[in-house]
């Protein structure tokens, strides 16, 4: 979801330190995640950003755009009413402290750094060979 917002600063061309266009951008952009054939797909408004998101674009800002307090607060209520009375499995770092920190069941998994860079290598291969 924040690669999606950081998607959205960048498409937009908004300056990633202009606070005010990326909060608006949040209010008339939301993020949604839809299931189609098994696949998850990301959208930002009404564009499916699944694939954009990815880019090294996007890698190299989504922290800075993730640390805004007000985007992580936006973004934490969508993660909570998404999951609401369902049944869900969600992932990332924070969702079993910050998300969801009443959930019944926590996992918490990590991997070595060789490792995860290894898998995130053959993602990026297998979208885009060299």
């Amino acid at each position: 979801m924040y690669r999606a917002v950081t998607y959205g600063v960048i498409s937009h061309g908004i300056n990633p330190d202009d606070i005010g266009a990326i909060n608006t951008l949040l209010d008339t952009h939301p993020v949604t995640i839809v299931r189609h054939i098994g696949e998850k797909q990301i959208f930002l408004g009404d564009e499916d950003c699944t694939d954009k998101i990815r880019t090294p674009e996007v890698t190299n800002l989504v922290s800075k755009i993730a640390a805004y307090p007000f985007v992580r607060k936006k973004l934490v209520a969508t993660q909570r009413e998404l999951a609401s009375g369902v049944n869900a499995v969600v992932e990332g770092r924070d969702m079993g402290t910050v998300v969801f920190p009443d959930a019944d069941v926590k996992i918490f998994m990590t991997a070595d750094p060789k490792v995860r860079a290894l898998r995130r290598y053959h993602e990026l291969i297998a979208k885009d060979p060299l």
